[in-house]
């Protein structure tokens, strides 16, 4: 069995039951936890929200999607004239279907008979094929940005905790593309940075305690 990955996360516990509830019905795997989130740097403040997470096997990651777009019943069979997609390109009708994980699967199901109205035409191979290029560019680890890097420096030289925890965030920090797959957020450089930040504020913590 593939370890278990992050599938969704929800602040909305009927959002989640409605996922459970499919999940037990095609017999997928899965696990649920509350947690905050993780200490992030973004400085988003809603992330002090309590989420709920589902977690599936990692091979399950594309049958689940696949369960979700079969379990919206008859959403093919009302006039979706009046749907806020209606006023959507027909390239952002598509990063509906890219970006299915972002959206509910009846919005996704939307898209596509918004699109095939129109005459546009998409395969499925087309589609697998761009979600695998979205999520190699997702993957790509990013610098870390130069004030949180000054600040984490500093605060570090300073033996706070604060900069223990930045040291700590940049070189442990990691996501989970859409199938599931982990990946370092930072790039080397910035992680390298994290352990230096770590270890100097360790050493400082030290020295201001015991001078």
């Amino acid at each position: 069995m593939s370890s278990f990955v992050t599938y969704r996360t929800f602040t909305d516990p009927e959002e989640a039951s409605a996922l459970v509830q499919v999940l037990d019905h095609h017999k997928i795997p899965y696990r649920i936890d509350t947690a905050r989130p993780p200490v992030d740097m973004s400085f988003d403040p809603d992330r002090t929200q309590e989420r709920i997470l589902i977690f599936v096997p990692q091979g399950c990651v594309v049958d689940a999607d696949r369960a979700q777009e079969t379990a919206v019943p008859s959403e093919l069979d009302f006039d979706v004239g009046g749907h806020h997609f209606q006023d959507f390109s027909d390239e952002e009708l598509l990063d509906v279907l890219y970006k299915s994980h972002e959206w509910n699967p009846a919005d996704v199901l939307i898209a596509r008979r918004l699109l095939a109205d129109r005459g546009v035409e998409v395969s499925a191979e087309a589609i697998e094929e761009k979600k695998e290029q979205l999520a190699e560019s997702m993957r790509q680890p990013v610098k870390g940005p130069f004030f949180l890097m000054a600040a984490g420096y500093l605060l570090s030289l300073l033996g706070g905790i604060l900069g223990i925890a930045l040291g700590w965030s940049f070189a442990t920090m990691k996501e989970r593309d859409p199938s599931g797959r982990e990946f370092y957020k930072y790039d080397e450089g910035t992680r390298r940075d994290g352990r230096w930040m770590m270890g100097i504020g360790f050493v400082s913590a030290l020295f201001w305690l015991f001078r």
